[in-house]
């Protein structure tokens, strides 16, 4: 009877330690809602599939590794709002400074065709995104990833060998300070495309839905040049467009000519 009583002590002592044991921060830690999306702006490429492996942030001189699970998302799926959700998790409260990504075999699809998309050696060690942010207690940040194909991807067309270079112009954006714009094309009749420009810069790009619909998102608050133009070479032009944080600017119904 001894016995049996001795392993019933020793089972309920394994399970008090085992409930005490859990992967949340010590208790006393204030914490937020961290969440981590990637996008693109709109291109005329197939596919652009990109292979993130590893997500870590820096604190004190320290990386934390937040996410080690493959993701492979098809890039162009997601563009004018749309985003990929990498990571989103209680995360402790406190000031950061970058997020390293790394990334493993990488493929676009360019006029038919797929080609491996080559990764620098001077990113063995990641892609590092020098942004500071901050994790607030009980508040969710929102951090999203823009990728932008045509400044993120080199082309090389050395004879007979087309390649593509992956290169660090990745812009980080947080939700919560920037708005959109949107509108609707009226007498569309062909694909076209939507561009919200600041000075010399491309901003964001958007197709043209067949509805009409296009949407110019995650643009900090500031004022753009809006394009708009179809295959025909049609357009429509507003050169003064005010965005504000957290809000749509709605252009409403327009036409191009």
């Amino acid at each position: 009877m001894a016995k049996w009583f001795s392993i019933l002590i020793m089972a309920i002592s394994i399970l008090i330690n085992c409930s005490s044991d859990s992967t949340t921060s010590p208790e006393g830690v204030e914490q937020g809602v961290l969440t981590i999306s990637i996008t693109d702006s709109y291109a005329d490429i197939s596919n652009l599939t990109v292979n993130i492996t590893e997500i870590a942030i820096h604190k004190d001189n320290e990386w934390i590794v937040v996410d080690s699970i493959d993701h492979s998302p098809d890039l162009m799926q997601y563009n004018s709002g749309d985003v990929f959700e990498l990571f989103s998790d209680q995360f402790e409260s406190g000031h950061y400074n970058q997020i390293r990504l790394m990334f493993e075999e990488s493929e676009i699809t360019y006029k038919g065709d797929t080609y491996p998309i080559m990764i620098p050696s001077s990113w063995q060690t990641g892609l590092k995104l020098v942004n500071a942010f901050d994790v607030s207690e009980g508040v969710k940040t929102s951090l999203v990833l823009d990728f932008d194909v045509l400044k993120a991807i080199h082309i090389s067309e050395p004879p007979g060998n087309l390649q593509f270079v992956m290169r660090p112009t990745i812009r980080v954006i947080e939700e919560d300070e920037t708005g959109r714009i949107t509108g609707e094309v009226t007498n569309l009749d062909t694909t076209a495309v939507a561009y919200a420009f600041s000075e010399e810069d491309t901003v964001a790009t958007s197709p043209v839905q067949q509805s009409g619909i296009f949407v110019l998102a995650f643009l900090p608050e500031g004022t753009y040049s809006v394009l708009v133009e179809d295959a025909n070479g049609l357009k429509y032009e507003n050169e003064s467009v005010s965005v504000e944080n957290r809000k749509a600017t709605n252009l409403g119904e327009i036409t191009i000519q």
